[in-house]
């Protein structure tokens, strides 16, 4: 492999795909859009025939317009995909924490999660919906972890703070079906993230490797790497030696 130097902040970002959730929210919007504008067509206290058919037809349209887009956009239904009903949305947190390396290795992420899933469930939840955290202990074991990845894809809405150093097969997270079986990847918001996983096409991560992935499969393989940060620090303190994060 080869690297190529460049500053901090020079390499670009590497372009991800939209957010894939299993059942797109935006019909759900939709529909309610036109429900509001039938109710505020219906609420109006005076008005000539006419003037009722024509607000009774523009309803009636926006309402089709509505299922339409309801339609396209997937079901508009609440609780019509896998970790949803209509008053909670499930997410899976996979993290290392039962280990003989190291007891209790990522605690951390688990109370991190759980503390924004109250903080949110207190601001009236998300989407509409009440978070429901569903914590699976990988124990830093690439069996136990294929494991939590199996039964978040049967239970889970999408992966939030994932903290397992030992997910390397992605197989059931690219394949993972929605409630119709269509294999639509499960969404994987990981804390961190070591290739291949850090460059699944289903895996977003807050601080990416962007041109690392875009050229993974290159042999030999160029990628740009900042070093700004690591020229000034043994410009200003000789002596510096190890590995530092």
């Amino acid at each position: 492999m080869t690297a190529n130097s460049d500053r901090p902040g020079g390499a670009g970002r590497r372009a991800r795909r939209p957010f894939p959730a299993r059942v797109p929210l935006l019909g759900v919007t939709a529909a309610l859009a036109a429900v509001l504008l039938a109710a505020g067509c219906s609420s109006s206290s005076s008005s000539t025939g006419s003037a009722s058919s024509t607000a009774a037809a523009s309803s009636t349209a926006s309402a089709a317009a509505g299922t339409t887009a309801a339609s396209q956009a997937g079901s508009a239904a609440p609780g019509t995909d896998v970790g949803l009903t209509a008053t909670t949305i499930k997410i899976g947190l996979i993290a290392d924490v039962d280990t003989s390396l190291a007891p209790g290795l990522f605690q951390k992420s688990v109370n991190a999660v759980n503390a924004w899933a109250k903080d949110v469930n207190a601001s009236g939840g998300l989407a509409g919906r009440q978070v429901v955290v569903d914590f699976c202990d990988s124990k830093l074991d690439p069996n136990a972890t294929s494991n939590c990845v199996i039964k978040a894809c049967q239970n889970d809405f999408a992966l939030v703070g994932t903290s397992a150093n030992a997910l390397q097969d992605l197989a059931d997270i690219d394949g993972c079906k929605n409630a119709q079986g269509k294999a639509v990847g499960l969404p994987n918001l990981a804390a961190f993230a070591f290739p291949p996983a850090s460059c699944d096409p289903d895996t977003y991560l807050t601080a990416g490797l962007s041109t690392y992935c875009a050229t993974a499969k290159q042999h030999p393989q160029t990628y740009t790497v900042p070093v700004g940060d690591s020229r000034y620090f043994t410009s200003h303190y000789p002596g510096l030696h190890g590995i530092w994060l």
